[in-house]
């Protein structure tokens, strides 16, 4: 058992180096699909493919990813040093930044999850569900991920700087897809509190 571990880190591993942006959108998306069938497993609810892929790869993949990547990337070129002040500095540009856009893409593709048909409200219901979820879904994150941010740019090499907080995602996600898109609210997030 252990012995395959290995192997599969190494060909984790070796993936990442000759594709590092594809092996994390790949990842981020199997974690946030994983929390979504969590979700939906212990709802007890008729399972929904349609919502996991939107959220899966919609968020996990095209957006959680990237963004993580492109920001981890920058910081490794601008400001390098991993030293406590440098790395509570990068933290918090991090959650007044690139956290809120996180959470605002994932609330608003969780309405497009919701929708069954899409129509021109969909707009006006996405715009909704962020001005009513952001701020409780922001200041219940910024309770977690300051201290994971801080570790991750302390103490996890570059390469692995989206599996790490991707790793801790799979619970914040969980918690989010539920919070917002629980059994009592099924498919419509717009209501859900």
């Amino acid at each position: 058992m252990l012995a395959r571990l290995r192997s599969l880190g190494s060909t984790y591993d070796a993936a990442l180096r000759r594709q590092p942006l594809l092996v994390k959108m790949v990842s981020s998306g199997a974690i946030v699909s994983a929390s979504d069938v969590t979700v939906q497993t212990i709802s007890g609810a008729e399972y929904d493919l349609r919502r996991t892929a939107i959220l899966g790869v919609g968020y996990g993949s095209f957006c959680f990813a990237p963004i993580v990547h492109s920001v981890t990337c920058m910081w490794a070129r601008l400001l390098p040093s991993t030293s406590l002040p440098h790395v509570a500095f990068k933290a918090a540009v991090d959650c007044l930044t690139s956290f809120p856009v996180n959470v605002s893409a994932m609330i608003a593709l969780q309405v497009v999850a919701g929708k069954r048909e899409l129509s021109l409200k969909l707009s006006e219901d996405v715009s909704a569900a962020i001005s009513q979820k952001l701020w409780p879904a922001v200041s219940a994150g910024w309770l977690l991920w300051p201290p994971v941010i801080m570790m991750n740019y302390k103490l996890v090499p570059l390469r692995y700087q989206v599996l790490f907080p991707n790793c801790v995602s799979f619970w914040w996600n969980t918690f989010m897809i539920w919070r917002f898109a629980g059994k009592w609210c099924h498919h419509s997030v717009i209501g859900c509190s």
